[in-house]
């Protein structure tokens, strides 16, 4: 379920794209004390793969993320206090709440930079709704999911009868925390997509041009 939602890239092709910026969408945070907030454990996993996509690529760090709780500051403050003392090139975007506003007001920024594609990095299950936002907003993009995951790396096409158990043991065919935590996500991912659709937020051209 999770594969069908993240778009097919290629690890090697990212390091030759000329993009000009690599954009980290926030995903939440949480309150420690009355004056101190900190970005969730899915927020920093974002930024730690942006990070070090904007280094190599070294183009700015774009960081979006508003105020989505009473009393709190924005989500893209809050996890720019998590970068790397070293980051320098970093752009806060602070007035979006959800993916559609990211792509809007992403688009503004790009105006004052070169053109090109951009890098977004966002968790496996979000990637296929924010490409296509972008897709949708005119915006060259290459999404990328902000984890590691072996299986989605070893994707494969399921043409063939031997390909439905292409991954590892039997036991991996039995359920567990980790496998209904994907799952739930991709449902309420795909909840999230047809809503799209409905209120014309994206299309179903920007959706399959995506994958």
């Amino acid at each position: 379920m999770v594969l069908a939602l993240v778009p097919v890239y290629e690890t090697d092709g990212l390091a030759k794209l000329e993009s000009v910026a690599v954009v980290v969408p926030t995903a939440g945070l949480y309150e420690i004390n009355a004056s101190r907030w900190a970005a969730d454990i899915t927020s920093l996993r974002r930024l730690d793969k942006g990070q070090s996509l904007a280094s190599k690529h070294r183009v700015p760090l774009i960081i979006s993320g508003g105020h989505t709780r009473e009393g709190a500051p924005s989500e893209a403050e809050v996890l720019a206090a998590h970068a790397k003392p070293a980051w320098r090139e970093i752009v806060l975007e602070t007035g979006s709440r959800n993916t559609y506003a990211t792509g809007k007001n992403v688009k503004k920024l790009l105006k004052g930079m070169r053109s090109g594609p951009v890098l977004v990095v966002t968790s496996p299950s979000h990637c296929l709704r924010t490409a296509a936002v972008f897709q949708n907003m005119g915006i060259p993009v290459r999404v990328v999911p902000s984890l590691d995951i072996p299986w989605i790396h070893q994707r494969r096409s399921y043409t063939e009868p031997k390909d439905l158990l292409p991954y590892t043991e039997p036991k991996d065919l039995l359920p567990s925390l980790e496998g209904l935590t994907y799952a739930n996500r991709a449902f309420t991912e795909v909840a999230a997509i047809l809503w799209y659709l409905a209120n014309g937020r994206i299309t179903p051209d920007d959706l399959f041009s995506s994958l």
